[in-house]
């Protein structure tokens, strides 16, 4: 389990100087409530580091809905604040941004649409072709913002042409992030699979000693992806791919393999001195992805990588656009994203609160939320009348019912607090 604590203290002075306040502008019981408080006070917020980084994200989104005017960086920046919006919840201003972002990639792509299918050679300039196209129509799909009309249809032949292309080129081109912003688009419910050179050349990479490990980062995600739609075509080429290997990797299974080359790679960034932002943020939505719990690598990741953010001037236009953006979908990932506040006294019960949950959670037991519990019990209560009633029509004898009722109640108050006690043992 990986989070942010943060206590503070309170001292007698302070203590009797807020009681004293209360006193004299609340009633009472407000004041016995603080004096003999019958639990601890938990404040839950979004993580200053992410709340301050959407806020600056949002403000460098221009007029027509774009940053930078820029179609990789506004896919970027829509991916961030969706993944965001999955921490704070409904936001109408988020939404809208998303929305104005969504409008300038669907123009964005359309105009390019009509270029792409009235050019015969497009390898002059396929690699930004297919990275802004690709990450534009991914990203357009990833936040539901894809119109299902004539547009995708112009679309989808565009995609298929690029696609087409990096097919015949790709090794020539031998661009990792090319073959992930295309590779990523097929995740899209009306695309076909994938093609085989692609997936082989993305696989191959993995296993390169030039590849980089912002690109392995990149490749261990976008496999991850397509293994959800297409896990036997992912699975077959990777074992295609290991069989052949006479090292470490001969016939390793493909989640152990992601695995594997994820925490490599990782304890590598992690002893780098030289490691961007950018490169971290991959490495931790790789982590994220894959949802490594082994040792402690997810906390020294997300410990490098704000300790880099915390580095640098966003008011001087540091980091870049694609920076922040990446910074922020890591983050949002990650259980940090929301943090709490505390007083010290009470840490071992939050503390204890919160490792209870999470074996609860580990056990798949599902827990009731307070109005469910207390749903269940009038429910049991009012079967309870309920079979009383039954029972005195059955037997017309007040003491019969009264008797019936005074075991089912008494089994009812029994079970209520066997559960309590194990509940608090717990």
């Amino acid at each position: 389990m990986v989070g942010i604590i943060i206590t503070f203290h309170m001292t007698t002075k302070q203590r009797e100087k807020i009681k004293s306040h209360l006193w004299k502008n609340m009633n009472k019981r407000l004041v016995h409530k603080i004096r003999k408080s019958a639990r601890p006070l938990v404040i839950k917020c979004v993580l200053p580091y992410l709340k301050f980084s959407c806020d600056i994200l949002s403000k460098s989104q221009l007029d027509n809905g774009s940053w930078s005017n820029d179609i990789l960086a506004t896919s970027l920046a829509m991916q961030a604040i969706a993944s965001f919006l999955n921490v704070v919840g409904k936001d109408s201003s988020l939404r809208n941004e998303i929305r104005l972002g969504a409008e300038f990639l669907q123009n964005s792509i359309n105009s390019m649409s009509d270029k792409i299918l009235q050019t015969e050679n497009l390898y002059s300039h396929l690699d930004k072709i297919a990275i802004d196209f690709g990450s534009a129509v991914y990203t357009l799909w990833l936040t539901k913002s894809l119109r299902d009309d004539d547009f995708l249809q112009k679309m989808r032949n565009a995609f298929l042409k690029i696609e087409e292309n990096v097919t015949k080129f790709i090794r020539a081109l031998n661009n990792v992030e090319v073959a992930c912003s295309v590779l990523n688009c097929h995740m899209i419910p009306t695309f076909p699979p994938p093609p085989e050179p692609i997936l082989n050349f993305a696989i191959g990479q993995l296993f390169s000693a030039d590849t980089s490990p912002k690109d392995t980062f990149l490749l261990i995600t976008t496999l991850k992806n397509l293994e959800k739609k297409f896990s036997s075509l992912i699975n077959e080429k990777w074992n295609f791919h290991v069989s052949r290997r006479t090292d470490k990797w001969k016939d390793i299974p493909l989640s152990e393999g992601l695995e594997k080359l994820m925490v490599d790679k990782t304890e590598e960034m992690l002893n780098d001195e030289k490691a961007d932002i950018a490169t971290m943020s991959y490495c931790l939505i790789g982590i994220n992805r894959l949802n490594i719990e082994a040792s402690d690598i997810r906390k020294r990741t997300i410990e490098k990588l704000l300790s880099l953010f915390s580095k640098i001037n966003v008011w001087r236009g540091e980091p870049l656009i694609l920076d922040l953006s990446l910074f922020i979908c890591a983050i949002s990932e990650t259980p940090i994203s929301n943090i709490a506040f505390f007083p010290n006294k009470e840490s071992g019960y939050v503390i204890n609160a919160v490792k209870w949950f999470e074996r609860m959670k580990s056990e798949k037991i599902k827990m009731l939320k307070s109005s469910q519990y207390s749903l269940l019990i009038v429910f049991m209560f009012v079967l309870i009348l309920l079979t009383a009633l039954l029972s005195y029509v059955t037997f017309s004898d007040f003491r019969v019912t009264l008797a019936i009722l005074s075991i089912l109640l008494s089994a009812f108050y029994f079970l209520v607090s066997w559960v309590s006690r194990k509940a608090d043992k717990d």
